[in-house]
């Protein structure tokens, strides 16, 4: 049964859709068992004792916490409360959070039983006294008390504590408090039921569509180790948190630790969609980019053709991700010296991509710099020199005279023409190359001082 203003959610659309109906501005609590009540720790704590034993208790706490206060930053009572609440202490604080759907993670993080998110309209100042800068230095007892402004008396008081933890931030966080220490169902303008079977669908939902997962609710060390304590439920990590790990280790060049990873999400892809799937085909193509990394440019092509084969039953010919694993395949033939085999996938890459974007673009002068790196290897260099001047071309078009790459490829025109023995006019790429590089990498950059090497030996020529 629900009542008025209870409405059954089964999906993040049916929340959102309820969200959309509320008039004014809005707290949410969610709550992973629709038949608690909404009350603070403390109140918990006292078992529902009268309100003078709550003020009581906690200026007790507050009291004894003073001894610890030089391992935290707070610079009164109120504050130093709302550090207790972070750290888990049995406060009058009950916490709220101005994002619905936050809220919505929190109500389907337990599975077991229905769900709920209360929804608290807080714009009516009549009905709130509201916490400033200025109340922060009064006595805690009169703030919790709802007393603090003569003459008027509130239901509810509400805090918006300082942003001084990652969590806070990331929560969107609210504190309210009542003289009693609980908010009855009345106080509520809508409380949404969260379907126990759709709560797993809704969190994936929730991790795909809008971020919100559980490093992003529990942002700080703290809030992950209380996340995994023995009386949360141990929930196996996402697709997407095992890339997010994966693509982290793969940037700090730890690639033996992201395939480990890349492996992880590859099979639980496998399972969710089979072998025809964008996200399959791109976990294949990171364990390449992983496995060429090390060196293991076999392996690396392994990864690339399934990913290929993949794209292409998916999209065709002619789309951005198949030419990207045949560019990837090219080079990765370049690297084992196949440099025919390399020129085969790199010139089907080329054909898509100006299919896709037309002459200026910057995957275009990469598959045509790559063309030219490929011929060059041959001995080719007048073919090399032909696929570098496009390449110049497009990024020119594209980026201007200051760009790193505009530099690279006038630094493989210079190689070309230095293997031709057209010293001067290696000369001229070069330093071309090198002013460009100057500017926006600077002397000490590892590109600079190669090309400066380069130019260098070309001058012993003449």
């Amino acid at each position: 049964m629900t009542t008025n203003n209870e409405k059954n959610i089964k999906t993040v659309s049916d929340f959102q859709k309820q969200i959309l109906k509320l008039k004014g501005s809005f707290a949410y609590r969610g709550q992973g068992d629709k038949t608690w009540g909404v009350e603070s720790g403390a109140y918990r704590r006292l078992e529902g004792n009268v309100n003078q034993d709550l003020i009581k208790y906690t200026e007790n706490i507050i009291n004894q916490a003073k001894n610890y206060t030089q391992e935290i930053a707070s610079n009164n009572d109120l504050e130093l409360l709302a550090e207790l609440q972070h750290y888990g202490c049995a406060t009058p604080l009950i916490d709220f959070s101005l994002n619905a759907l936050t809220a919505l993670w929190f109500a389907c993080e337990d599975t077991k039983e229905d769900g709920k998110v209360v929804c608290l309209k807080v714009d009516d100042k009549a009905r709130f006294l509201e916490v400033s800068g200025e109340d922060k230095n009064k006595l805690l007892s009169s703030i919790l008390s709802l007393s603090i402004r003569d003459g008027i008396t509130y239901t509810l008081g509400k805090w918006q504590p300082p942003l001084n933890n990652s969590r806070i931030v990331k929560q969107d966080s609210l504190f309210i408090f009542t003289a009693s220490g609980e908010i009855k169902d009345n106080e509520f303008e809508a409380i949404l039921i969260i379907d126990k079977d759709s709560k797993l669908t809704i969190r994936g939902e929730l991790e795909q569509l809008c971020g919100i997962t559980q490093t992003s609710i529990y942002p700080d060390f703290y809030g992950f180790a209380t996340s995994n304590s023995a009386v949360k439920t141990y929930r196996e990590p996402t697709v997407e948190e095992l890339i997010k790990r994966a693509d982290k280790d793969y940037q700090q060049g730890e690639y033996k630790k992201a395939i480990e990873y890349y492996e992880l999400a590859l099979a639980s892809d496998l399972k969710t969609y089979g072998e025809a799937h964008p996200s399959v085909a791109t976990c294949r193509n990171n364990l390449g980019m992983a496995w060429e990394s090390l060196g293991e440019y076999k392996k690396a092509i392994e990864y690339y053709e399934l990913a290929l084969a993949s794209d292409l039953k998916t999209y065709g010919e002619a789309h951005p991700s198949v030419a990207t694993r045949r560019n990837n395949l090219g080079m990765a033939w370049q690297s084992l010296g196949e440099y025919k085999k390399a020129i085969e996938y790199l010139e089907l890459a080329l054909a898509s991509d100006l299919k896709t974007y037309g002459e200026a673009h910057p995957s275009v002068a990469t598959c045509r710099n790559n063309l030219g790196v490929a011929w060059q290897s041959l001995g080719e260099y007048k073919k090399a020199i032909e696929y570098y001047e496009l390449a110049l071309a497009s990024n020119l078009k594209t980026y201007g005279e200051a760009h790193p790459d505009v530099a690279n490829r006038r630094n493989n025109l210079g190689m070309a023409w230095q293997s031709l023995g057209e010293y001067k006019k290696a000369i001229e790429y070069y330093e071309l190359a090198l002013a460009t590089l100057q500017k926006t990498l600077g002397d000490e950059h590892p590109t600079t001082k190669q090309v400066s090497e380069n130019l260098a030996n070309v001058l012993t020529h003449l």
